[in-house]
């Protein structure tokens, strides 16, 4: 792609300038263009601002990606390597359909709805939003980039708050189902469970595609890093994509959480927690695991089937390729 930035040291090469997206989270993917004598530090970055807001992202290869969170209206903004700077202009509009994906946090009756987590960590019902309102802002972004790489123009689901501002990212809903129940539950049962009672409560919608966390999944480790997992679920179909909690400890519950996050090499104590990593075993690999599981289940309430390869197959579990301009241990 030619961009209106060639002449520039610093290459945008997914974006032109005076775009308008969608949706509030954008994947901008660009280049360092230097002469051949431009040596490559090992820990170069690019810092990236938008409305006072700063990140940084690594370079490798000349190459990076940085995520940006976008308000609505218009954006500008500056990324700068060393003494190198460009602008870039977004306009962020929310596209009115009546047609959303709502992220639930399920709490069954009798939970607190904390989810399991590390000691110390922050596992409450706010954090637990904050992280699945994200986590759904991130496949929306990976939707709008893939359908634009294949020229369909960055379409993209709209999510229920991006243009009612007066509902919350992610919707607590308080289930009849008794936890004590949901841990005797095969994933198709909750599925089912779930999936009607949201349809006879005051979220009942033909309009909204649910997707929703359960609170109380729990692993219950059998030793030697063997276990078997309780209340979870990774099914989707119909109007609902249903999925267990046990690694959402290990995912960003801001945008600047998102690279740290896919970057954590912290081994997951199978005696404690569930590793659902593709048998790589860190944090990082679960965040990119199940945020995949989450993008393919998603995917089935839109009808997409299986594939042979990527993200409706086990192309999910490497997920972070998409946002990431290189391979991290933490998910090899």
């Amino acid at each position: 792609m030619v961009t209106a930035y060639d002449h520039q040291k610093i290459v945008i090469d997914n974006l032109l300038k005076d775009e308008t997206v969608y949706f509030s989270i954008l994947l901008v993917k660009g280049h360092i263009n230097r002469t051949n004598n431009f040596t490559e530090n090992q820990n170069d970055i690019i810092t990236v601002e938008n409305s006072s807001q700063y990140s940084s992202w690594p370079i490798i290869n000349k190459t990076f990606k940085c995520l940006v969170e976008l308000k609505i209206g218009f954006n500008n903004i500056t990324f700068q390597h060393n003494q190198d700077k460009i602008d870039l202009q977004i306009t962020y509009k929310p596209r009115i359909s009546p047609f959303s994906v709502t992220p639930l946090y399920i709490i069954c009756k009798d939970h607190n709805g904390c989810f399991q987590a590390p000691a110390k960590s922050d596992n409450s019902i706010n954090n637990a939003c904050a992280k699945i309102a994200l986590g759904a802002k991130l496949i929306q972004c990976l939707t709008a980039e893939k359908l634009y790489e294949q020229g369909y123009g960055r379409k993209t689901f709209q999510l229920e708050s991006d243009s009612n501002l007066d509902v919350p990212e992610c919707f607590t809903f308080y289930s009849n189902l008794s936890v004590s129940a949901a841990k005797t539950m095969e994933e198709e049962e909750l599925w089912t469970y779930f999936g009607r009672e949201i349809m006879t409560s005051h979220l009942s919608s033909s309009s909204r595609k649910y997707f929703g966390f359960l609170s109380c999944t729990e692993w219950q480790s059998l030793g030697g890093g063997k276990g078997q997992v309780r209340a979870h679920a990774a099914l989707g179909g119909g109007g609902l994509a249903l999925f267990g909690t046990g690694c959402l400890h290990t995912w960003p519950s801001k945008v600047e959480e998102i690279l740290p996050c896919f970057l954590n090499d912290t081994q997951v104590d199978t005696n404690f927690l569930m590793d659902d990593s593709c048998h790589r075993g860190t944090y990082g690999a679960c965040f990119s695991t199940t945020l995949g599981a989450a993008c393919h289940e998603l995917g089935h309430t839109f009808d997409l089937g299986h594939s042979n390869q990527g993200i409706m197959s086990r192309g999910f579990d490497n997920i972070h390729l998409v946002f990431l301009a290189f391979h991290p241990e933490t998910v090899v």
